[in-house]
């Protein structure tokens, strides 16, 4: 990785990615959602302005199912999925409901949209990482905050086209921000800013497959106490203010899915990885000097799809291009860090162009193969502790060449 001088931290992110490797993209759409307005008609303005994909994304999400469970148990799985409608969080259903009776003309009926907003559990790929750096918002102090990086992969091109950056507001104030698609109410990458000088955190999920048999998840959805793990994500950033709350809820909440859950706040020492399984945490690695991959000035974690202690990923991966590859996505986005890393030692963070620099050395990470590939949707670079109103720095991949 070569960090340039060319870079401007204010450069649009539209037309070609922000560092050496090329690659067409865009800016995702921004929408407010009022989480005062009642639940049923809270996306309506996404729904309206994304229909015309509807018949694309239903193709898509057949394949994408059938080809993950094969018919019989694609059909077994719709039953269990119904099922769980019930034990539903009462707002959660309400907002369901309320797009469904926009969609359902369009083909896209309530057991679609569940279906959807279960996929992410069971069946998309990541890369995410977290890496201490320069406060772009306190540069005379020379404090360190911490960065969450993330691509989001997902066998699914109709999503690329229904990104969306969502700024969830109470009372027109941001209670937190993320990167989601149309159609879809769960979170899967999201920032909390503090409230009131405390707190201040953002989180990504990552997929994690442990087991062959999917009827111990099928079961688990239709638990009454089991969350899924995206809407889990969304009710932490809502309710909880401190990095502390965010993790405890995360490592200890029952779970449909097992799952990587990425974390990281703004002060140093506060970025962590969470390995779980659906109803206990597993293992968990922090930036701590003795727990991290690197120990340094500039210290990081990075998680792809296999545990962060195997170096080959289990057999049940099968011929799963993402699971597969786990292993190299993760080792180059490390060999990446510690660039960064050597960048950051020698550099006078009070300089804008030092600054741009860093960026463009966050953007080199997921930018770069095998990280970056085929199937990832967007890249997002998520930092805590900026002012609530700037966008998150997200491009979406546009291409479908890689």
């Amino acid at each position: 990785m070569e960090i340039r001088n060319n870079i401007n931290e204010n450069d649009e992110l539209i037309g070609y990615s922000p560092c050496s490797t090329y690659v067409p993209i865009r800016k995702p759409k921004t929408f407010i959602i009022n989480l005062d307005d009642p639940p049923q008609t809270r996306w309506n303005e996404v729904v309206q302005q994304h229909l015309q994909f509807i018949p694309a994304l239903i193709a898509d999400l057949r394949r994408q199912q059938e080809e993950e469970l094969g018919p019989r148990l694609f059909a077994i799985s719709l039953t269990f999925i119904l099922k769980k409608i019930s034990y539903l969080p009462q707002e959660v259903l309400n907002e369901l409901k309320g797009i469904a009776t926009l969609t359902e003309s369009h083909g896209l009926d309530l057991t679609k949209l569940l279906m959807l907003n279960f996929g992410y559990d069971f069946t998309a790929r990541c890369t995410s990482a977290v890496i201490e750096g320069p406060s772009y918002s306190n540069l005379e102090s020379r404090k360190k905050t911490i960065y969450l990086l993330r691509n989001l992969d997902w066998e699914s091109k109709p999503l690329r086209q229904l990104t969306i950056e969502v700024n969830f507001q109470r009372q027109g104030k941001t209670v937190f921000r993320a990167i989601t698609f149309a159609f879809f109410i769960g979170i899967l990458t999201g920032v909390k800013f503090p409230t009131d000088g405390n707190g201040g955190f953002s989180i990504s999920l990552n997929y994690r497959k442990i087991s062959d048999s999917l009827f111990g998840a099928f079961g688990r959805v239709i638990d009454s106490k089991a969350s899924k793990v995206s809407t889990c994500i969304r009710e932490v950033l809502e309710t909880c203010i401190t990095y502390e709350q965010a993790v405890d809820v995360l490592a200890t909440k029952l779970l449909v899915a097992p799952c990587y859950l990425i974390v990281a706040g703004i002060e140093e020492g506060q970025g962590c990885i969470i390995t779980r399984n659906p109803g206990t945490e597993e293992n968990r690695i922090s930036l701590l000097p003795n727990d991290s991959f690197h120990i340094g000035s500039y210290r990081y974690l990075v998680q792809t799809n296999i545990d962060h202690w195997r170096e080959t990923p289990l057999p049940i991966a099968h011929d799963d291009e993402l699971l597969m590859d786990a292993n190299e996505r993760r080792k180059a986005a490390a060999q990446s860090c510690d660039l960064l890393e050597q960048f950051a030692k020698n550099a006078n963070f009070t300089k804008k162009t030092e600054i741009a620099n860093w960026f463009q050395g966050c953007w080199e990470i997921l930018l770069q193969r095998p990280v970056l590939n085929r199937h990832t949707i967007f890249s997002s670079i998520l930092i805590a502790d900026e002012n609530p109103q700037n966008p998150i720095r997200t491009c979406v991949i546009n291409t479908n060449q890689l």
